[in-house]
């Protein structure tokens, strides 16, 4: 490896990323983190999605605070990431910090909306008793449910009106 990483990251960046990806997927995070912090620290490779690599590493390493930081990296770079919002929720309702969860589980409602998301969302609120932001929260959830659904009920209810 020490040969692969005397070179630049920006010139061996898809070497790195591939290197990487086995090493994390064989469980080896400790020695994919090296090579994804030097990824992100290039122009051809600071991408939302190597963000997204590195979070998870970090967090499988149980580097939780630098974790956090690379999910609201990736988020800030990609804004509709509902899968870095899930699991930045996740990660911050597991260390108790449930108000900062439910922040980071917000959602514009110009915005594609993640119903798993969202469904965190008023869960955290209604734990932590935001009455006035879990009822915006569930009405916003139920209309996308039933936006979803009703198209499907009223086919069943013309199938079985013949």
């Amino acid at each position: 490896l020490k040969p692969i990483t005397d070179e630049s990251a920006e010139e061996m960046g898809d070497l790195y990323l591939d290197i990487a990806d086995a090493f994390s997927l064989n469980g080896y995070n400790l020695e994919a983190e090296p090579l994804l912090a030097a990824l992100i620290s290039t122009q051809n490779f600071r991408s939302d999605a190597i963000w997204l690599r590195y979070a998870r590493c970090l967090q499988h390493l149980n580097k939780f605070e630098e974790c956090i930081i690379a999910f609201q990296e990736t988020i800030r770079n990609a804004s509709n990431s509902h899968e870095a919002r899930l699991e930045l929720t996740n990660l911050l309702i597991n260390l108790n910090r449930k108000e900062d969860a439910a922040n980071v589980s917000f959602q514009d409602n110009s915005e594609a909306i993640s119903l798993d998301l969202l469904k965190l969302k008023c869960n955290l609120l209604y734990q932590q008793e935001m009455w006035k932001d879990f009822v915006c929260a569930a009405k916003l959830l139920l209309s996308n449910v039933i936006q979803i659904f009703c198209p499907f009920l009223n086919q069943i209810i013309r199938f079985f009106s013949y």
